[in-house]
């Protein structure tokens, strides 16, 4: 098992983690460990194999640099790659009804780097996006776009 995360996964976990059912479940009365679980299985359907302590301790990395970013940038959105995927996840729930985008990538290409060009004969991966938003009851839902 790789211990590297590429960013198809990266990606997946973000979509993965952003899902209205996982949501609902954390800020429910769901345990930690059957949500890190239910959050690990859907990964291994989509073809993804890590363990739950990987996933658990991603997911806390990525919401620690994220939070990070927005303590850091002030009124500057920032540039990071993964910005708006964790701003579905852990952006401001308490400001109206945010709207965020959330891509969920599909790609052949398993070990591409983001930065690494295609070559004209190579399929570049497609990318769906969903729409993610918080109703006033403070649900969030999800549509693919």
């Amino acid at each position: 098992m790789s211990t590297n995360w590429r960013d198809d996964e990266i990606r997946e976990l973000l979509s993965v983690r952003a899902d209205a059912g996982i949501v609902r479940q954390i800020h429910g009365t769901a345990r930690d460990s059957v949500v890190y679980d239910q959050i690990t299985k859907r990964l291994h359907e989509r073809g993804i194999f890590r363990a739950k302590a990987q996933v658990n301790n991603k997911l806390k990395a990525l919401k620690r640099q994220y939070h990070q970013l927005v303590e850091q940038s002030g009124n500057e959105r920032p540039t990071w790659c993964y910005f708006s995927l964790c701003e579905a996840v852990w952006g401001s729930s308490g400001s109206g009804n945010p709207v965020a985008v959330v891509g969920c990538m599909e790609t052949d290409s398993t070990s591409r780097s983001p930065e690494t060009p295609y070559s004209d004969t190579e399929e570049k991966p497609r990318v769906y996006e969903t729409d993610v938003s918080i109703n006033d009851s403070g649900e969030r839902r999800s549509t693919q776009v």
